[in-house]
């Protein structure tokens, strides 16, 4: 049973997904909160008014709950699920940096898809952004997964 189980998550990477997932949802947790603290602290409320889909203070809050919540799982799968290996005179310091790097692009690259439904869920029924983050961000996990593991690991590193 478990060499079927190690067959399957070698082929698949079904636990590797899973831990990255959690490293995301970390991730999004804390972006979450930065997210309800802000607008606890800007509009006093978690339900912001309607018409501030296109309000420039929402998404600079948007942005500053992205960047927290992905350096956040950044650190939890670079620490935890990915086991690195130092290439060349670059070392694994400079090499943090760059994956780090990297890994802000991924995520930003998804960024305006999860930010546009946020968006679209509050200007047109209402929805207060924290939830509409939430429904942004599940769209985009599988990409996410995907682009993170090609883009910014796959060239050096073994899982764990």
């Amino acid at each position: 049973m478990r060499s079927l189980v190690v067959g399957v998550d070698q082929k698949y990477g079904v636990f590797r997904m899973a831990k990255f997932g959690m490293a995301q949802l970390i991730g999004f947790l804390i972006a979450e909160g930065v997210l309800a603290l802000s607008l606890m602290s800007y509009y006093h409320n978690f339900w912001v008014p309607q018409d501030s889909y296109s309000s420039p203070l929402l998404i600079g809050l948007n942005l500053l709950a992205f960047v927290v919540g992905v350096a956040v799982a950044f650190c939890i799968n670079e620490m935890v699920n990915i086991r690195v290996q130092a290439h060349g005179a670059q070392g694994r310091a400079s090499g943090v940096f760059f994956r780090f790097l990297k890994y802000q692009a991924v995520n930003g690259a998804g960024k305006p898809i999860i930010l546009v439904v946020e968006l679209v869920l509050l200007a047109l029924l209402g929805v207060s952004p924290v939830l509409g983050l939430m429904v942004g961000a599940m769209i985009c996990y599988p990409v996410m997964y995907l682009a993170s593991m090609h883009f910014v690991w796959q060239s050096h590193t073994t899982v764990s």
